[in-house]
């Protein structure tokens, strides 16, 4: 199994040439949510983010992108309402939009800007023990960076399994984070052991930091691609 994860970048302020040309595949309820945001940036991601998966859901598919239809989950997690083994998820931070494509219904991203502020000592609140202790082992300098590779993980797995932050970030836990491939340990039982999980961190752009984790008996291979 192939995984693709497609990353652009989104405008900060005023809406440029990506975000004309994703307005086109949205649906008219699409456009009305994008008015809502008050944010110049955060409308652009939305723009950005659901006209991307339209338009590569629509190639990998063979149909019109402002005609694929989405349901959303109990916990807010959009997927393809007809029957069809491809399954898509977006996040997005200031300055920078992901989409990954796959045959994995179980199949979460998520990325950070390297730039954002975090309060490492929200590891005591919301990390399992194991990666507290890594954490703390990391340099002084090196410990905001730490933090988010973390974060990344755990919300690439959450939004994989779909309960959203419903599911406590104490009851699974990631080894090996300093490698590319770390190593997701489960803790609940629904989750774990039967079903196997695979994680990758990578760098879209500099200042960036992705993280995927998808459900697979084997080991998906996972290709980088820049969208526009």
């Amino acid at each position: 199994m192939t995984i693709q994860i497609w990353y652009a970048a989104a405008s900060a302020d005023g809406e440029g040439e990506l975000e004309r040309t994703c307005r086109q595949w949205l649906t008219d309820e699409e456009h009305e949510r994008a008015a809502r945001f008050r944010k110049p940036t955060t409308r652009n991601q939305f723009v950005v983010g659901r006209g991307m998966a339209r338009s590569l859901l629509g190639r990998r598919i063979g149909q019109e992108p402002r005609s694929i239809g989405f349901q959303v989950s109990a916990h807010g997690k959009p997927h393809l309402i007809a029957p069809c083994p491809v399954a898509f998820n977006v996040a997005h931070t200031c300055g920078l939009v992901v989409c990954a494509i796959g045959d994995s219904e179980r199949l979460g991203v998520d990325v950070e800007s390297a730039s954002r502020c975090v309060d490492t000592a929200l590891a005591n609140r919301y990390f399992s023990g194991p990666e507290i202790e890594w954490l703390e082992n990391q340099p002084s300098h090196c410990q905001s960076d730490a933090f988010l590779r973390i974060w990344t993980l755990k919300e690439s797995f959450i939004k994989a399994v779909g309960t959203g932050l419903t599911m406590p970030l104490d009851r699974f836990a990631f080894g090996d984070i300093d490698s590319p491939v770390p190593r997701l340990t489960l803790l609940d039982a629904e989750h774990g052991p039967r079903t196997r999980w695979h994680s990758f961190l990578f760098q879209p752009q500099r200042d960036f930091i992705t993280a995927i984790t998808v459900n697979s008996d084997m080991r998906p291979d996972v290709t980088l691609h820049p969208f526009g």
